[in-house]
Order: structure tokens, then C-alpha cells, then sequence
């Protein structure tokens, strides 16, 4: 049998020429870092996005089309009112319970029902960073957003004692996207009324309808739903996917 013999000190110099030849590949390997992507109004759609902070401002949307978890490693900053998350294949429930950790709002981790709200958006869900204290509408006593102005809030039945010097005085409004208003003559909501959605933007309305103008004595704002077409009216709902209920029917309470 053959032996082989090596001169003392070979072994470690193959030694440390396999550490070095280790660490020279180590050094070479790429590093992969987190992207970054900034929008600044402007509308963005990807499947998905992975790895990526997204800082968002202005009037800004980025749009998730993805299901499953489409933004595994992200952070989504959301820096104005008006800079939305849409994750349009994954519902309402799970962007609270799943997602809702990964968004920022000017800095602040997102809270539901504080800092943001989490809406239906047809067979998705919509991250809006703005939170009960958030003003949707002003309305001004002259036309074309003129004179003096009021700052109204959702849920708040108006008046004339809360619309104060404002009450059949109002000549135009501006409406925040996201929220639907009712003017009415009378202060129960009585009388000629008119029903006013902002769905796909901001609403300005500068010259109101003869009947309202300086004749509004109750105003009502509501948070809006992008509600899809899979609904049913009526009591017969169980076991079906429906998104939205109306019943009409006397065993129940509507």
C-alpha cells in the first residue's frame, strides 16, 4: 500500500487556504436589502411586493392585487390622509388581524378605529389613515367655498343649535372622498333633501340646488362602503357568500 506522505506545516496551509478561498466567496456573495418605493400622487399596482418600505404622501394609492400573504417583509407609511392601501383580493377581516401591523400612519403604527380605518372595498379591503376625529366636510355660507366655514364630522346629527351661525346659511361644501353626507331642509331631515357621495374622489359642490341653497337645517355624514353587487334583501342570506344585507321583512329587526 502506497502511503503519502506530507511535509509538516502542508496540512495547515491547506487549511488556511480553504478558510481564505471560504471568506473570498462570502465577501462576493450579493446581500440583499430591503427596496424602497415612494409614491406621491400617483395611483401604483403590483401582485405583490416583497422586501419593500413604501412611503406614500400627497394623494396616493398603492394597489395590492394579490391573495395569500402578497407583502410578506413590508412596511407600508402612510404620510397623508389622502394616501390609501388597497388589498383588493383579501377581505376586510384578515387586513385587520394580518396586515394592519405592517402600516404606518405619519410614523405611528396603525390602530383600527383610531388612527385608521379598515373598510369593505368590493371583494377587498381599503386602509384609510384617518381616524374618528378626522373631519370629512366643510361648508361655507357663500357660494363657491366664500365667507365664513364650518368643519362637520361623521355621525353628528346637525341642527341648527350645532350648525350655529352656519344654519340656512350654507352655499357650498366640500366633501372628503370616502364619505357620503344628507342635506335637508328641516332640522328632523325632513322636507327637500339631497344625498351627496364622495366614492371615487373629492367632492366639491360650489352652487347648491335652489331648494337648499341657504335652506339647509340638518346635515348628516356617514363613512362610505365600497359594498360589491353580492348581497340580498330579505331573510333567506344563510349559507350564502353575500357582502351586504338589507331586510325588510316583519320577523326581524331591520
Amino acid at each position: 500500500m502506497h502511503m503519502r506522505n506530507e511535509v509538516p506545516g502542508q496540512s495547515l496551509c491547506r487549511l488556511l487556504q480553504g478558510a481564505m478561498l471560504f471568506s473570498f466567496l462570502l465577501f462576493i456573495t450579493p446581500i440583499v436589502e430591503a427596496e424602497t418605493l415612494d409614491i406621491h400622487d400617483a395611483v401604483n399596482t403590483y401582485a405583490s411586493l416583497t422586501n419593500t418600505t413604501v412611503t406614500m404622501s400627497g394623494r396616493a394609492e398603492l394597489r395590492i392585487t394579490g391573495t395569500g400573504d402578497p407583502i410578506p417583509g413590508c412596511l407600508i407609511q402612510l404620510n397623508s390622509p389622502d394616501a390609501w392601501l388597497l388589498m383588493t383580493g383579501i377581505l376586510p377581516s384578515q387586513v385587520s388581524s394580518t396586515f394592519l401591523s405592517r402600516v404606518r400612519v405619519n410614523g405611528a403604527g396603525a390602530v383600527l378605529d383610531s388612527n385608521a380605518r379598515v373598510v369593505q372595498y368590493a371583494d377587498g379591503a381599503v386602509v384609510i389613515p384617518q381616524g374618528p376625529n378626522f373631519s370629512p366636510m366643510e361648508v361655507y355660507d357663500g357660494r363657491f367655498f366664500s365667507g365664513p366655514s364650518k368643519r362637520l364630522y361623521s355621525y353628528v346629527g346637525y341642527n341648527n343649535a350645532l350648525l350655529g351661525p352656519l344654519a340656512g346659511t350654507i352655499g357650498s361644501f366640500k366633501l372628503k372622498r370616502g364619505y357620503v353626507a344628507t342635506f335637508a331642509q328641516q332640522e328632523n331631515g325632513s322636507g327637500i333633501s339631497r344625498c351627496y357621495v364622495a366614492q371615487d374622489g373629492d367632492l366639491e359642490v360650489g352652487l347648491l340646488p335652489s331648494a337648499l341653497e341657504t335652506n339647509i337645517h340638518y346635515v348628516r355624514i356617514f363613512p362610505w362602503r365600497w359594498s360589491s353587487k353580492k348581497g340580498i334583501a330579505g331573510n333567506i342570506e344563510a349559507g350564502l357568500n353575500v357582502q351586504w344585507l338589507y331586510n325588510w321583512n316583519l320577523d326581524r329587526n331591520s
